[in-house]
C-alpha cells in the first residue's frame, strides 16, 4: 500500500495553436471521466444514472475473496450520503462500495499497471472503495477531505496516480461531445504495479 498526503502544484501553460489546445482539452476530459472525481461529484448531484455509475455494495467477507457478480447487491445514494456542515457530504458504509462506470472501456495501460492475466480491456471500468474511517467528507469539488479517509481498488486507484491528477478548479464541458473522446495510447512504464491507493 502507497499512501501521500499533499496538495499538486499546477501552473498554466499557453498552448502553441488551437490544435494543441484542443489536444490539451481532451487529455483533460479523458482524465477526468470515470475518475474518482467525476464520481463523486455525479454522487453529490445526484446523477449516477446520467453520468453512466452503477453504484454496489460489497459484503467485507465477498470483497475479501473476490467478488462476482452474485456476491454484490444494487445499492442507491441515499443510504450511503448525506448533506455534511460547510457545503461538505458525508459518505457513510461500513460496506465496501463497488462503482461500475459504463461512460468509456478500460485504458490497455491500465491491464499492464494492474498487472492482470488478460489482455483485452473490458467495455466497463470496475473500481472499489473501502472506508478507514465513518464517516467521511467531500467537499464540493469532489475531493475527500480527509487524507486516509478511504482505500480506493482496481480503477479508481489507477486514475489517482499523479500523472492523471487534475487542478481543483478543473470543470468538464456541461455537455462533452462523445465523438471528441478517445483511448489513450498505450505506454510502458518501469514503475511496479500498485493494486490500491489511499486517498
Amino acid at each position: 500500500m502507497v499512501r501521500w498526503d499533499g496538495e499538486p502544484l499546477f501552473n498554466p501553460l499557453t498552448p502553441r495553436d488551437s490544435t494543441e489546445a484542443a489536444r490539451w482539452q481532451r487529455n483533460r476530459l479523458e482524465a477526468y471521466r470515470g475518475s474518482l472525481r467525476h464520481f463523486l461529484r455525479a454522487l453529490m448531484a445526484d446523477r449516477l444514472g446520467e453520468e453512466q455509475f452503477d453504484l454496489y455494495r460489497l459484503p467485507r467477507t465477498s470483497a475479501i475473496r473476490g467478488p462476482t457478480r452474485a456476491d454484490r447487491f444494487p445499492t442507491s445514494r441515499d443510504r450511503i450520503l448525506a448533506s455534511g456542515p460547510d457545503s461538505t457530504y458525508r459518505l457513510n458504509t461500513r460496506a465496501r462500495i463497488e462503482v461500475v462506470h459504463r461512460g468509456g472501456p478500460e485504458q490497455d495501460a491500465y491491464l499492464e499497471w494492474a498487472d492482470l492475466r488478460r489482455h483485452t480491456p473490458r467495455a466497463h471500468q470496475t473500481s472499489q472503495i473501502e472506508l478507514n474511517e465513518q464517516p467521511i467528507h467531500i467537499d464540493p469539488s469532489g475531493e475527500i477531505v480527509e487524507p486516509y479517509g478511504a482505500t480506493l481498488y482496481q480503477y479508481f486507484a489507477f486514475t489517482a496516480r499523479m500523472a492523471e491528477r487534475l487542478p481543483r478548479e478543473y470543470e468538464p464541458p456541461r455537455w462533452p461531445d462523445r465523438s471528441f473522446i478517445r483511448p489513450k495510447r498505450r505506454f510502458r512504464s518501469g514503475a511496479p504495479p500498485a493494486p490500491r491507493w489511499s486517498a
